[in-house]
């Protein structure tokens, strides 16, 4: 499949891959970064990834996560569509293969609503996470542009292949309160010593809530943990 993908493109996949790596590394969340990321080397302007659960007649959506509207009215008509629609309408197929497919109105699910959503063609990839749960990813275009094409699919393949644990989320670590106030200490550029006065702790006490800390965070020195803290949600 992937040598439907010019080099040019698979390059830009695996910086947008690149790029959510790190921010799992960091302890974030990378799913917005990567939908974002896709959305442009498939120059789609709507990404969405819904998480839920099948049945034998429908699909139940738990969460979704969706960029790219241009007003929330269209988005809500575009969550109108696929939160009642039955399982047959989503244009699916084999729920056991991720592979990607393009599906386009008047055939994929509720017509009627996609253009009050500004969107047309689409381009969907569908696949079971664990039993009973499901994970897809749909990108969309503006209503009358191109549709997506046997290359963008294959680029959503590869990258699902390679890299679908980047659309897990992640979940900060439970931290006791005086991990937190470790944390909030060593934020504000406080030395160990003072950390430990302020904290009414012994230094080897501060120091071993220190490790604990940097261990459940993932990092490994103070300007680690600050220069997580100072990066901006993606």
């Amino acid at each position: 499949m992937s040598g439907l993908v010019r080099a040019t493109r698979v390059r830009s996949l695996l910086r947008v891959a690149g790029e959510g790596r790190e921010h799992v590394s960091a302890g974030l969340d990378a799913r917005k970064h990567v939908l974002s990321g896709l959305a442009r080397v498939l120059s789609a302007e709507v990404s969405v990834l819904a998480t839920g659960t099948l049945s034998d007649a429908s699909i139940g959506v738990d969460d979704w996560l969706d960029q790219g509207w241009r007003t929330e009215s269209e988005r809500t008509a575009f969550h109108s569509a696929y939160e009642t629609a039955p399982i047959n309408d989503w244009g699916v197929g084999d729920l056991s293969s991720p592979s990607a497919r393009r599906v386009f109105p008047p055939d994929s699910i509720r017509y009627d609503l996609h253009r009050p959503a500004g969107v047309d063609a689409s381009l969907l990839s569908f696949a079971r996470s664990r039993a009973g749960a499901f994970r897809v990813l749909v990108f969309k275009r503006e209503w009358g542009v191109r549709e997506f094409d046997d290359e963008d699919c294959a680029l959503v393949d590869l990258f699902r292949a390679e890299f679908e644990h980047l659309f897990a989320p992640v979940h900060e670590p439970e931290l006791s309160k005086r991990e937190r106030d470790v944390r909030a200490l060593l934020l504000d550029g406080l030395p160990e010593k003072l950390i430990a006065a302020q904290l009414g702790l012994s230094l080897h006490t501060t120091h071993g809530y220190i490790k604990s800390l940097y261990r459940k965070l993932g990092v490994h020195s103070r300007g680690e943990l600050m220069a997580s803290a100072r990066r901006p949600p993606v």
